[in-house]
């Protein structure tokens, strides 16, 4: 079942990448040039976004960590461990970029294609060891005192100690930006306007950023990481918390007037547990409206309702549905919701209104967007098929998240999202 997924999801995803690189590649040598660097920049953008996030949670919230702490283990190889981790756990954030490459070599766009394939290397061979590195720099501030800095970036919203780990992925983000922009202005120069003297430099580079990040984190976990990790164990909750992690106050909690009396302790409980851990989501929905804005805006006339509606489709069931979240051992306890005595039905209601917020909140800027690019009638239209596809996609999603077994819910999430990926390849194949 998961390789005939698996070979699903690549098999729509290419479908639907092809279509760019076949359109692409039929453009003019100019315009060819403009479209294939603004896709290669942003798809690699959005990887290094989930990457500089979720290389921090491999690493400071690894489920082992607090077995592997007790062991005689040298901190470097605990370092090449969670490393190795990071490095398989991402690699499927390279397939878009790596396959929409292959296909501009298989529609004869040669020289944009190898472009492609060596800024996606580039990226995640300097990315990952990069962030990584980053956010141990930002765990080994824990061990000093608290400063006027320190105090000044925390803000009352978090313990002045971990100030700098709040700010740790942004500046990995930063960091790998940036050596994104250096990488593609050189390699523009090296591949593209043909100066092939340009290439060696910017491979090199990337290999010696990487080793000196990859160096360094070794010698500061041999150093320090077991002093470290019981000090984030103690500071992981936030002052504004109570003492189970839960905020005193969520935006959303006003919706639970609106809802039977008897699920609103049920939605109050999952949304205070969504965002209790995944404040993410806000940072990528100003993202996606971005995003949105470029579809419409971006070119010669409004993207197609369809488009609109597969973007829609992509951020809420890949990114944002939260119904494997809600009932995973991280935000939930499976077997408490087996034993003790609840009322499904309001525990459902409560848990599908948790997780709405988001995807509303998404479909409302989709139709804003399309309403800026295309009139009133396209986002009237936007928005009642948008409702409907996130109702959809939403009573899907728990309806596979509560059928799953409690320790098969990450395969089950990892399935809905190959699916969802699978189908939105074939759309957007039939589009192009």
């Amino acid at each position: 079942m998961a390789l005939a997924i698996t070979v699903a999801a690549g098999a729509g995803l290419w479908l639907g990448l092809d279509s760019f690189g076949a359109t692409d590649a039929a453009l003019s040598s100019r315009l060819r040039d403009i479209a294939v660097r603004e896709r290669v920049f942003w798809l690699a953008a959005l990887a290094s976004l989930v990457f500089a996030y979720t290389t921090f949670e491999i690493f400071f919230r690894a489920r082992d960590t607090r077995l592997i702490g007790v062991l005689p283990i040298r901190g470097r190889t605990r370092y090449l461990d969670l490393l190795a981790r990071s490095a398989l756990a991402h690699l499927p954030l390279a397939l878009p970029v790596a396959m929409y490459g292959l296909s501009l070599l298989r529609h004869d766009a040669t020289t944009e294609g190898q472009y492609a394939l060596v800024m996606t290397a580039v990226v995640f061979i300097v990315g990952i060891p990069l962030c990584s590195w980053l956010h141990l720099l930002a765990g080994r501030s824990l061990l000093s005192d608290t400063s006027a800095l320190k105090r000044q970036l925390a803000a009352g919203v978090v313990a002045d100690e971990a100030a700098l780990l709040v700010y740790a992925p942004a500046v990995g983000l930063l960091a790998t930006l940036a050596a994104t922009v250096a990488a593609e202005l050189a390699l523009h120069e090296g591949i593209l306007r043909g100066r092939p003297g340009m290439i060696l430099p910017v491979g090199a580079g990337a290999l010696a950023i990487a080793a000196v990040a990859i160096v360094k984190g070794m010698s500061l976990c041999d150093k320090t990481l077991h002093l470290i990790m019981p000090r984030f164990a103690e500071v992981d909750v936030p002052p504004p918390f109570r003492d189970d992690g839960v905020r005193q106050h969520v935006p959303g909690e006003g919706l639970a007037s609106r809802l039977p009396a008897a699920a609103r302790p049920y939605f109050l409980r999952d949304l205070r547990q969504l965002r209790r851990r995944f404040r993410l989501d806000r940072i990528l929905l100003w993202i996606y409206g971005g995003a949105l804005l470029q579809l419409n805006l971006g070119g010669d006339a409004p993207a197609p309702l369809a488009a609109n509606l597969a973007a829609l489709a992509l951020f809420v069931a890949a990114l944002v549905g939260s119904a494997f979240r809600v009932r995973g051992r991280e935000l939930a306890s499976p077997w408490l919701d087996r034993a003790l005595p609840h009322d499904r039905r309001a525990a459902a209601i409560g848990r599908l209104a948790a997780d709405a917020i988001y995807p509303l909140w998404a479909v409302a800027l989709t139709a804003l967007c399309v309403a800026i690019a295309g009139g009133l009638a396209s986002a009237a239209a936007t928005l009642g098929l948008g409702l409907a596809l996130c109702a959809a996609l939403l009573g899907a999603s728990h309806g596979l998240s509560a059928a799953a077994f409690p320790d098969r819910i990450l395969a089950a999430a990892a399935a809905w999202r190959g699916l969802v990926i699978a189908l939105l390849g074939v759309v957007l194949w039939q589009l192009g």
